[in-house]
């Protein structure tokens, strides 16, 4: 099921054009739904990494305990770095519009692995959380 608003699909592109601009890029295409990472990182026509985007625009960076991120994201990036030898990050935009990323096999198990949901949908599931101490500021 695709979740992804229109409103998500600009932010992500965005989010997306600061990244390519940023790290030398060529492009970043939108992958296909059925590979759930919404980005591949291409430089010199060779796919570098792959980067799953959020736009958490309700939330700034530092609050909390950390970024929560579905566990189903973290398997799929894990196997997609395991397969290819290529990275998988995780790219984030805040309130501020400041962009953070970090590897994607970066969480923190040792806060636990929680049972977490959104207020926009009822579909609760397995999520990780990623400490703030493991992002690097994008722009």
């Amino acid at each position: 099921m695709r979740y992804e608003t229109p409103a998500d699909l600009r932010a992500e592109e965005e989010i997306s054009a600061v990244v390519v601009a940023k790290l030398g890029l060529e492009r970043a295409p939108k992958m296909p739904l059925h590979y759930v990472l919404d980005r591949a990182a291409i430089r010199a026509g060779a796919i570098t990494s792959f980067f799953e985007v959020k736009d958490r625009n309700g939330w700034k960076f530092g609050d909390g305990d950390g970024l929560y991120l579905s566990l189903f994201k973290v398997l799929k990036g894990r196997h997609v770095q395991e397969v290819t030898g290529k990275r998988c990050q995780l790219v984030v935009r805040f309130v501020d519009g400041d962009i953070w990323w970090c590897p994607l096999a970066s969480y923190d198990t040792a806060h636990g692995v929680f049972w977490f949901g959104r207020n926009d949908r009822d579909e609760d599931e397995p999520c990780v959380v990623y400490r703030w101490d493991v992002f690097k500021r994008v722009a």
